[in-house]
């Protein structure tokens, strides 16, 4: 099982990677146009490249059934959360309601959970991104027409989910996976594979870094129902993904400790970035979105390792 004083080791590593970013920034020696050219090369090129490189191992059953059991712990946690979510801040200014609810329900699973699953793990770090690929591949399905919901309330084609970086990299790394290609894939393919996979957690962490920056710190903790909707996210949401793994144990799924350590991990990050890009995009308080992604993401230093010592109980 995960030990608690890894998991805090990962979140101090990760603190020391944001330091770079934030620094630069508050001396203004970059600029936003930084993060937002860096952010680009994680999600389109280094991000894809992880979760390949993941895939690139010979096929095993054993390994499959345990990638299915993370997808439908996923699953299962998602439809909990956008249910729980809909209950929520029904008086909340109507720019706002949406995003409240929509932080809520996604984590920022990928762009800064797989680097904090690397660091865990280390040696297993690609095993795990590999499990945690069946979580991001349902926020990738899920977030588009839940987001379209609740922020457009129009019925646009969710298909267009199925274009993004994250869910064609998962259908190839599955393809070479179940195909074990890793055998015929020549070694300088793989080796420039890995290299690029290796840029994601500083990169990542370098404009969290630059966003926390640009975050005005005082306004962050005067909105009540940002508060409370950080601790949905960072406490009370973990807390019931903790309940559903255990509820699924016991139903006698064999299930081991990466199994059930790696979706809670990424269901305890801190609200996912596209919290902000929905907003700007359905003209909604988009700078009240920001404020979302950077407080959660400020809190969850000290709310990850906090949440981790649940998974002590398993």
């Amino acid at each position: 099982m995960v030990e608690p004083s890894a998991v805090f080791s990962s979140v101090l590593t990760m603190l020391l990677l944001i330091l770079p970013g934030f620094i630069l920034r508050k001396i203004n020696f970059i600029n936003s146009s930084a993060a937002k050219a860096c952010s680009l090369i994680v999600l389109y090129c280094a991000q894809p490249c992880m979760l390949i490189d993941a895939y690139m191992r010979e096929f095993d059953s054993g390994l499959f059934s345990d990638m299915l059991k993370v997808g439908l712990l996923a699953l299962i946690m998602y439809i909990c959360f956008i249910l729980i979510s809909s209950f929520m801040f029904k008086k909340a200014p109507p720019a706002r309601r949406p995003i409240l609810q929509y932080m809520m329900i996604f984590s920022n699973c990928g762009y800064m959970g797989f680097p904090v699953l690397r660091q865990i793990y280390g040696d297993q770090g690609d095993l795990a991104v590999l499990l945690g690929a069946s979580v991001t591949l349902w926020f990738n399905l899920l977030s588009w027409p839940v987001g379209v919901r609740l922020y457009n309330r129009s019925g646009e084609s969710f298909w267009r989910s199925l274009l993004k970086p994250g869910v064609i990299a998962t259908v190839i790394g599955l393809i070479v996976f179940l195909t074990s290609a890793s055998r015929i894939i020549p070694a300088p393919v793989g080796s420039a594979v890995s290299l690029m996979t290796d840029m994601v957690t500083p990169l990542s962490m370098f404009v969290i870094g630059i966003r926390l920056a640009e975050c005005p710190f005082k306004s962050l903790f005067s909105d009540w129902r940002l508060l409370c909707a950080s601790g949905m996210r960072l406490l009370v949401l973990p807390a019931l993904s903790f309940v559903i793994i255990l509820a699924l144990r016991l139903t006698g799924l064999p299930m081991s400790d990466m199994v059930m350590a790696v979706p809670f991990i990424l269901m305890a990050m801190p609200s996912g970035a596209s919290t902000a890009m929905m907003a700007e995009r359905y003209d909604r308080d988009s700078v009240y979105g920001s404020a979302a992604v950077s407080l959660t993401t400020l809190l969850s230093v000290i709310t990850i390792p906090l949440t981790s010592l649940m998974l002590t109980l398993l």
